[in-house]
C-alpha cells in the first residue's frame, strides 16, 4: 500500500514552482509535466479552484495534439466540475475559449459542452 504524505508534495510543489518562477531558461515540456503532476495532487486534495489553475497551465504549455481523447475528455469533465462546485472560481471563460473543448462534443459526456 502506497501511503501518500499530502503536506511534502504540497511543500515540493511549492519549492518547485517558486525554482521554475526564478528561472528563464525552462523548457515547456518541465513546466507542463509539472502542471501534470499540480493537478493531479489537487485532483486528489479536492483544491478545485487550484486544480483547474493548474489544468489551465497545463493546456498552455501541453500541445493538444500529444493528448489522448480521453486524457483530454477526464481532464475538461475535471475542469468543468471544479468550475461549478468550487466557492472560488466565478469565471469559467478561459475553459471556453480551450480548443480543446471540443474533445467533449461527441464524447459521452457531450451534455457538458
Amino acid at each position: 500500500m502506497v501511503v501518500i504524505d499530502f503536506d511534502q508534495c504540497s511543500d515540493l510543489i511549492h519549492k518547485i514552482e517558486k525554482t521554475l518562477s526564478a528561472r528563464k531558461d525552462v523548457d515547456p515540456l518541465v513546466y507542463s509535466s509539472f502542471y501534470e503532476f499540480c493537478m493531479a495532487f489537487y485532483n486528489k486534495k479536492l483544491k478545485y479552484k487550484n486544480f483547474y489553475s493548474s489544468a489551465l497551465q497545463y493546456l498552455a504549455y501541453t500541445p493538444v495534439e500529444e493528448m489522448s481523447e480521453s486524457q483530454k475528455i477526464n481532464m475538461l469533465v475535471g475542469m468543468a466540475v471544479a468550475a461549478l462546485v468550487s466557492k472560488e472560481i466565478y469565471n469559467f471563460s478561459e475553459l471556453l475559449e480551450q480548443p480543446s473543448l471540443v474533445s467533449l462534443k461527441n464524447s459521452g459526456e457531450s451534455w457538458m459542452y
